[in-house]
């Protein structure tokens, strides 16, 4: 498959002249147990068994569950149509659950989509920012990254950072960052 899967940061321009869809599209989440057992089997056996709650807040985006879909031969047109895009469906459409042409409500202007930008910043080296990415799951990988690198420098010179996410009005030039930060594409 040569597509990647994922959202992209802004919308065309033409964007409330094209037709509306709903996708539902499966995801794979993991979710945690506590779980009191004699044995790891046992406590595997539990949680099929629904004999136990999962962790609050545990829910954890796994990936995209390419594995499933709509089934290829009851789309035809579709599939063709999704190979001009790259998208191999051999047998199923990866990953979409459902398609639904939605009913657009309003047609007024929709303002320019803000710009998304990932930041690092700490004492020792001021404010650093990552942007470019290619879609939001991009982004939310390398949000990801920088966590755990961040944890890890942390924990070695004890220096504190934050790291976060920032929505930039689309009226804010591309290039107004504070000269004394440093910026850098991700």
């Amino acid at each position: 498959m040569k597509h990647e899967f994922g959202t992209n940061l802004s919308p065309p321009t033409h964007f409330l002249l094209m037709p509306h869809y709903d996708i539902e599209q499966y995801v794979l989440y993991s979710l945690k147990y506590h779980v009191a057992a004699e044995s790891e089997a046992e406590a595997i056996w539990k949680v099929l068994d629904e004999q136990v709650a999962h962790i609050e807040d545990s829910l954890d985006y796994v990936e995209v569950a390419a594995d499933y879909g709509l089934p290829a031969d009851e789309y035809p047109e579709l599939c063709q149509e999704l190979s001009t895009f790259d998208i191999t469906a051999k047998d199923l459409i990866p990953s979409i659950r459902d398609i639904q042409e939605a009913t657009v409500i309003h047609a007024a202007p929709v303002a320019p989509f803000p710009r998304l930008r990932l930041l690092l910043e700490s004492d020792l080296h001021g404010r650093e920012y990552f942007d470019h990415y290619p879609h939001f799951d991009a982004m939310l990988a390398a949000v990801r990254r920088l966590v755990q690198s961040s944890i890890e420098h942390a924990a070695r010179d004890g220096i504190e950072r934050t790291v976060g996410i920032e929505i930039i009005s689309p009226s804010d030039p591309e290039d107004s960052d504070d000269a004394p930060n440093r910026h850098v594409t991700g």
